[in-house]
């Protein structure tokens, strides 16, 4: 392996390069002006190349020293990255994460927050509930359902929540009987999240004709509604819990609009967010999400 003689000696070339004189450069870092000299030229004795030229109005940079100062630069950014990157994996984290959750997921995500606090304590989570978030809802993080992300946008997938049809418990009985009277209506969902194909496969044959009660934009009402027992109709798997009265009357599933998690490229290295991002996508992983997710 190549040895460098002195990596200082590229800082004190780096400050002269972006300060233009020697002088500004030994105010920038606090040093004598002969400082600065004797380790630029000690720099380019021990390279061989000339950085700068002398004239009489200054210093005045060289093609190559042009080139060599940029790379320096990108050097030294890399290292305060890296430098930063080190502190904070022995540092508590510590911070706020604002995350945009659509408000179908917030009840089945809730009881998960539990456990990322208890690995960050330091954390502190705002949720914004709605369906649609970005760059411009205060958003560090969200999750948003689409075909394509926007490409400005840091993705990852979580998946495609799948759906199926549902009805309350005490309908399973009587199914035929109020379909034949009547008195079996269906519950229409067109939750952006899902997309609007997501009925008309589970809808048909058998209860193609069924009258519509209600029609929902969303799933958290939807769910409400088939727990009151108002009708049947499409929900996804996630939001039934093992306590839930709803029944699937299909083995017949859809799957709904890719589900992605974004964040702004800029805040890629930002530990805090890393570590809820990474949260968010072993909670969409687990069990209770991993059979209610197809893969994008």
């Amino acid at each position: 392996m190549t040895r460098i003689g002195d990596w200082d000696d590229y800082r004190f070339f780096a400050a002269v390069a972006r300060a233009g004189s020697v002088r500004a450069a030994a105010l920038e870092l606090k040093v004598n002006a002969s400082t600065v000299t004797r380790r630029l030229e000690q720099l380019e004795r021990r390279i061989g190349v000339e950085l700068f030229t002398r004239q009489a109005h200054g210093l005045e940079i060289t093609r190559r020293g042009r080139e060599v100062a940029a790379r320096v630069e990108q050097l030294g950014r890399e290292l305060v990255a890296i430098d930063s990157e080190l502190r904070e994996d022995h540092a508590r984290l510590t911070g706020e994460v604002v995350l945009g959750v659509p408000a179908v997921w917030v009840p089945v995500l809730m009881p998960q927050l539990a456990t990322l606090h208890a690995a960050e304590p330091g954390l502190d989570i705002e949720l914004l509930d709605g369906a649609t978030f970005g760059s411009n809802s205060g958003a560090d993080l969200w999750i948003e359902a689409n075909t394509a992300p926007a490409s400005e946008f840091i993705a990852r997938p979580l998946g495609r929540p799948r759906c199926g049809l549902f009805g309350h418990e005490s309908l399973l009985s009587s199914l035929i009987s109020r379909k034949e009277s009547g008195t079996l209506f269906w519950l229409s969902l067109e939750d952006p999240l899902f997309g609007p194909a997501i009925g008309p496969p589970l809808r048909d044959p058998e209860f193609r004709d069924l009258p519509v009660r209600l029609q929902t934009r969303s799933a958290v009402q939807q769910r409400l509604a088939l727990e009151a027992g108002l009708g049947i109709g499409v929900l996804p798997h996630a939001c039934v819990g093992s306590a839930s009265p709803l029944r699937e009357l299909s083995e017949r599933h859809v799957s709904g609009l890719p589900h992605w998690l974004l964040a702004r490229v800029e805040m890629r290295r930002v530990r805090r967010l890393q570590v809820v991002a990474d949260w968010l996508r072993r909670t969409f992983a687990a069990p209770e999400f991993a059979l209610s997710l197809d893969d994008t």
